[in-house]
């Protein structure tokens, strides 16, 4: 008996060392963050319950810790406040089982490193011009800025863009250079020189030569690919008037407030001329070449006028009871195909759609997208447009079911 109870507790204690080694290794990931900087990571779950996190050796708020389980997937926010130690911080997520037992899915380690410093370019602008010049931004806060001489130059934020790049106007008070000390939080993250001349305007290298797309079946004016803005090649501005000429204007053609946008397949050269107090100059000469846009990219452009409740995004809903019918073509013809705001148009011979279901038990689809709601549930219906031009656009939307 004396044996078989030896044996039996060498059994537990293998299993036990088992489980230990399992759990020892759940993977791990370890990461470098700076003070006042803030990360994100976003994970796909494999496990259909909920899942938790819980944070440990962070008794003195190291780190800030957002967690969101999304039901398909999970999301961790940590935002550095205070240099970690030796013993750094560790986020756990987990889900507990059927028997309640916690199982962890990953384990985060996170070092909070001093601020340190971040290189700024120097600035230029021409005097009573206002310019922008762009930072991106890993820190959570917003910087301030000490100018040596702020008669020369005053800087302001304009906007934010997901919290990380930011934009700030600066406005050329007087010519001269002012050294520009850059804070955050008090502590200094870096400097650069702004100056304020008389500089002449220049075409930006990137703009010297542009392709634009063009497609007979929409307007180029409100395709993002198909137009340029003049002043957005531009740098060094001056206050001043801003017009072009154009060599040919099979090609492309602008308008009054200096957009360029493509009329055809072909090249054509844009001179931009710049004009202060009815004096005008040369700025330079843009070569545009256009190209054969393909179907599906109008399409495409045109689903992102109809950003909520409508086909062509991926992310739209449509709730329907048990029986309805939902016709699914005419909702795409008018948005996706025939959109009077971006002038697109395609006549039925130039595409064929298709259509189909992700379970026809709970919404059934026809060809002719008709949708039917059969049981309660979710679907998913997907179709594509295939066209004359041989390209595709594919998208979907999801059926709900409340009865």
């Amino acid at each position: 008996m004396k044996k078989f109870f030896a044996i039996l507790l060498a059994v537990l204690t293998l299993c036990s060392v088992s489980a230990l080694s399992v759990s020892a290794k759940t993977e791990v990931e370890s990461h470098g963050i700076r003070l006042f900087c803030q990360k994100e990571f976003t994970e796909t779950k494999k496990a259909t319950r909920k899942f938790e996190s819980v944070v440990k050796y962070n008794d003195k708020k190291y780190l800030g810790v957002h967690f969101k389980d999304n039901g398909t997937s999970y999301s961790l926010v940590i935002t550095a406040r205070k240099v970690t130690p030796k013993q750094s911080p560790v986020v756990k997520v987990f889900y507990r089982n059927s028997k309640n037992k916690v199982v962890i899915v990953k384990r985060y380690r996170f070092v909070v490193r001093p601020l340190g410093t971040v290189s700024f370019s120097d600035v230029k602008l021409n005097q009573g011009v206002t310019a922008e010049f762009t930072v991106n931004n890993p820190f959570v806060s917003k910087y301030t800025f000490e100018l040596s001489d702020a008669k020369v130059a005053h800087i302001s934020k304009t906007f934010t863009e997901n919290g990380i790049r930011r934009v700030y106007r600066v406005y050329g008070k007087r010519l001269g250079s002012t050294k520009v000390e850059v804070y955050e939080r008090g502590q200094k993250a870096g400097e650069f020189t702004l100056t304020v001349g008389d500089f002449p305007t220049e075409i930006l290298p990137k703009y010297s030569e542009v392709t634009l797309k063009y497609c007979p079946n929409g307007s180029s004016v409100y395709m993002s690919e198909s137009h340029l803005q003049i002043q957005d090649a531009l740098t060094l501005m001056h206050k001043a008037d801003y017009s072009v000429t154009i060599d040919d204007e099979t090609a492309v053609s602008s308008l009054e407030d200096g957009m360029v946008y493509a009329t055809d397949i072909g090249e054509a050269d844009v001179t931009v001329i710049e004009s202060i107090d009815g004096n005008e100059k040369v700025v330079g000469v843009i070569k545009f070449t256009c190209v054969k846009a393909k179907m599906s990219y109008v399409v495409k452009q045109n689903s992102l006028f109809y950003d909520t409740g409508v086909f062509g995004n991926g992310d739209s809903t449509v709730y329907l009871d048990k029986g309805d019918k939902l016709k699914a073509m005419p909702v795409i013809k008018e948005r996706l195909l025939n959109n009077t705001y971006t002038g697109s148009s395609f006549k039925k011979s130039e595409y064929k759609a298709e259509f189909s279901t992700s379970d026809k038990t709970i919404a059934a689809v026809d060809s002719d997208g008709v949708v039917t709601a059969k049981k309660a549930g979710k679907a998913r219906i997907y179709y594509t447009l295939t066209f004359s031009d041989k390209s595709t656009y594919r998208s979907s939307f999801r059926v709900i079911n409340s009865n």
